[in-house]
């Protein structure tokens, strides 16, 4: 069979060599790092059980809630979550991809951290439960080590506990509306403020000694608040209501959620074009 020649020839262009003074640029550009400020962020929800059949207790158990133990889309049950299929985080929750671990194999220069309540939360549990948890660092699941910082009172954060929020146990008022309860403020929000490290850390993706990290949270007593259903009553003198009705959360909907946001420095190397 007779080859067919398409009347084009491919040749290779030679490729000339860098001078001494142009690799050392080139290397000087790969070795370079890129320092952005985008914060590594996750939520954590504390819940409040309900048990009995009226009057209704709501329990916050003593035990630990992890920031950072989950990815997009992963298991967040370490972090006080409903497990995967009744609840699968998002973007919203985390930035993470992976459990404890940077994206994109990033080193984050972690300077502190601060605390947001998300406006969602239960104000009353959320008082309650400030000083009766507590917070640190922990390295690699806890084998390396666990670095502790106090109760919650101790860290502050930009949203902070200020104003007031829902009560979602208290009865309220005869016009149905829900209950405010008011907070003490330990700072104003939007300031900026954050648990500042006295030893910033860099969070090393693989590192065996900190490559994986997670901010831990200890509710060290348990947290119980009381609800109990009231029926309407109408007057029948002048069939107006005279007592509202309530009816008691059902379970799952007391609870707090805290954003943990970290402060640094994400440091990645520049993108290779030679």
């Amino acid at each position: 069979m007779a080859r067919m020649n398409m009347g084009t020839k491919f040749r290779k262009a030679p490729r000339a060599n860098l001078s001494p003074t142009a690799q050392a640029q080139m290397r000087a550009l790969q070795s370079q790092k890129t320092r952005l400020d985008l914060p590594y962020h996750s939520s954590v929800r504390f819940n409040a059980a309900r048990t009995g059949a009226g009057p209704f207790t709501f329990t916050l158990a003593a035990g630990d809630i992890e920031a950072f133990s989950y990815g997009v889309g992963k298991d967040a049950s370490r972090a006080g979550f409903p497990v995967v299929g009744t609840f699968t985080p998002t973007d919203a929750e985390t930035n993470l991809q992976e459990a404890y671990q940077t994206v994109g194999g990033q080193n984050v220069l972690v300077r502190g951290f601060r605390l947001i309540i998300e406006p969602d939360s239960d104000a009353k549990l959320a008082s309650l439960m400030w000083s009766q948890t507590s917070c640190g660092m922990r390295f690699n699941n806890g084998e390396l080590v666990t670095v502790p910082f106090g109760n919650l009172s101790m860290i502050p954060g930009g949203g902070s506990l200020f104003g007031t929020g829902q009560d979602q146990t208290g009865i309220q008022s005869m016009l149905g509306i829900r209950p405010k309860f008011d907070f003490f403020g330990n700072g104003m929000p939007l300031q900026g403020n954050y648990f500042k490290l006295s030893n910033p850390f860099t969070w090393k993706q693989g590192s065996s000694t900190d490559g994986q990290f997670s901010i831990i949270f200890k509710v060290q007593r348990a947290v119980v608040l009381t609800a109990t259903d009231v029926a309407g009553v109408i007057d029948p003198a002048t069939n107006a209501t005279s007592v509202q009705a309530f009816t008691s959360p059902a379970d799952g909907a007391v609870y707090v959620k805290l954003k943990v946001v970290l402060v640094g420095e994400t440091i990645s190397k520049r993108t290779k074009i030679a």
